[in-house]
């Protein structure tokens, strides 16, 4: 039943960011992302972590950068979201292989610890970056259409393991136990391997 639970959160999470995702290639391996700008490169090589990367389309699609990956599924990894603001709160997930995949354009990356929840996408065809959380059916996190960019360091971007950090500034946060709905920021770090 429990599994049942946690798959029907995921389904429903994933249809939401299938309306948001990301956008072009950051191939060197490393870089920085924010989702929304204008478009600057400065790449050396993988191992320094130094590219700095920014793209166009926040949450219109299409026109950013993201670095991409090979089709295929993702195995294993961890993922954290620090949120702070109207809500507070951390979300911390294992990676969930079953829905972890990337498909031509898209990567989405689901961690789970129960029926908490933290999900990615990287995109070149939607949004560069996105992602939303949620925990025990409480504390949910989105970033809403339009919203300001996230800022995305990519430690490092290979077909077989994506690492790095990110910070979402106005996200919306609500807490259903609290009765709030609000705005927040929303901060962590993810893994994912093959």
């Amino acid at each position: 039943m429990r599994r049942l639970v946690v798959l029907a959160a995921l389904v429903i999470l994933s249809l939401a960011m299938g309306a948001c995702s990301s956008s072009d290639a950051d191939e060197a391996g490393t870089g920085t992302v924010a989702s929304g700008g204008s478009s600057s490169s400065e790449a050396t090589s993988a191992s320094t972590a130094t590219a700095a990367t920014t793209g166009e389309g926040s949450g219109s699609g299409g026109t950013g950068t993201a670095p991409t990956f090979a089709d295929g599924t993702w195995t294993g990894g961890e993922a954290e979201a620090q949120i702070s603001g109207d809500v507070t709160g951390t979300i911390t997930g294992t990676l969930f292989a079953e829905s972890s995949a990337t498909e031509p354009g898209t990567t989405r990356l689901t961690y789970t610890a129960g029926v908490d929840t933290i999900l990615f996408s990287i995109s070149t065809e939607f949004e560069p970056f996105d992602m939303r959380a949620s925990t025990n059916n409480d504390l949910r996190v989105e970033r809403p259409f339009g919203s300001a960019p996230c800022e995305v360091t990519y430690e490092e971007a290979t077909d077989s393991r994506i690492a790095g950090t990110f910070r979402c500034d106005g996200v919306s946060v609500s807490s259903i136990a609290q009765g709030i709905n609000g705005t927040g920021v929303v901060e962590g770090s993810f893994e994912a391997t093959r």
